[in-house]
């Protein structure tokens, strides 16, 4: 046995309520689906075999809430194919919008006033809406004034018969104009949609433009403050230029502010004695460091020598006598000071790196 409502087999005789769709099976019950059958299909996933139902009963259904505007409908108006509710013709004025142009109406209005589209839908109810069985030629009425049907077995059908039929002429203009209306307004949201889309690809290209142009500026204005380091020693204070032989005095006295003893240091005639083995003297390691620290000379070649030096000094520490090796050490401290500074004045900008050495030019 086949139930009438969903089409699901049961295997010996019908029960009185269906065990897939719980449809009651009566003849009573039966006969009133019957009457409420029509065109109209409502997509239910828990349902997908329920039978059409009549307008009026779609629209009872849309007045308790049962139906809204996102669901997906089919019926004479959309040729039987599934549709949104809220663009349906027929029924999306019943949502509070117009089919073709969404603009805002009321289920009491014959016709869109934004755009002019007719509201009207057929209510015979053994018209499909196909073309080919005589759909589009039945009477049409205003759907505004139908009533959702009360909640009432009813053993007839109420449905209203057509007085006179329209003529073909006139529905095939009347089908075309509202199809042009709504590709006129489907383009129009499309080319809205559109300029929408360019704007904002032109908005964030004049954002990264903008972005590019300030960058330099934010960098430099967004800089730190140069830490306010101690004055790097002046190498004309630790050893002269006039009389070679007083350097290594003078970096004796530097020496001795860091807490190495006079007894440590060498004397003059020790410090400016000829290098051995090819290693280079204190005398020899303090000229170039004066050289290095030179400001009015060009950085980079600055830093090469410095860079060297400090290489240098690294073996010289490494192999230099207990009671040497303290003044090399602050030497090597004093080089790589320097090398410090030199980095930070080739990083900076030009005021900073004033800033940061007030002796340079």
């Amino acid at each position: 046995m086949v139930c009438p409502y969903c089409g699901s087999m049961h295997k010996t005789h019908l029960p009185e309520v269906c065990q897939h769709c719980n449809g009651p099976l009566d003849p009573e019950s039966r006969e009133q689906t019957r009457n409420d059958l029509g065109p109209w299909f409502v997509q239910n996933v828990a349902r997908p075999f329920a039978p059409g139902m009549r307008y009026e009963i779609l629209l009872r259904q849309v007045s308790e809430g049962k139906l809204r505007p996102t669901q997906v409908v089919r019926g004479p108006t959309t040729g039987q194919f599934w549709t949104v509710a809220r663009k349906v013709p027929g029924l999306s004025h019943h949502f509070g919008l117009c089919h073709a142009c969404q603009a805002p109406a009321s289920p009491e209005d014959e016709a869109c006033l934004a755009c002019g589209v007719s509201f009207r839908v057929s209510l015979d109810r053994d018209r499909l809406g196909l073309g080919g069985d005589g759909a589009q030629a039945s009477a049409f009425v205003d759907a505004a004034k139908v009533r959702p049907a009360p909640h009432q077995p009813a053993s007839q059908s109420e449905d209203a018969a057509p007085d006179s039929p329209v003529p073909t002429e006139d529905l095939g203009s009347r089908t075309s104009t509202q199809l042009r209306r709504e590709l006129l307004a489907a383009r129009r949201r499309q080319n809205a949609l559109h300029w929408l889309v360019g704007i904002l690809v032109l908005g964030v290209l004049a954002l990264l433009v903008l972005q590019e142009l300030k960058s330099p500026a934010a960098v430099s204005s967004e800089l730190p403050p140069p830490p306010v380091a101690p004055p790097a020693p002046n190498p004309s204070k630790l050893m002269p230029t006039t009389p070679p032989a007083s350097a290594p005095k003078s970096f004796e006295a530097s020496i001795g502010a860091s807490g190495t003893t006079p007894q440590d240091l060498p004397s003059a005639p020790d410090s400016a004695a000829p290098a051995q083995d090819g290693q280079l003297s204190l005398d020899d390691a303090l000229r170039l460091y004066q050289r290095a620290v030179d400001t009015t000379r060009s950085p980079q070649t600055r830093q090469a020598e410095l860079g060297g030096l400090e290489v240098e000094l690294v073996s010289l520490v490494a192999s230099a006598s207990p009671e040497r090796k303290a003044q090399w050490q602050t030497l090597e401290n004093l080089v790589r000071q320097a090398i410090t500074d030199l980095q930070a004045e080739l990083r900076l900008a030009p005021e900073a790196s004033r800033a940061t050495f007030p002796s340079s030019p």
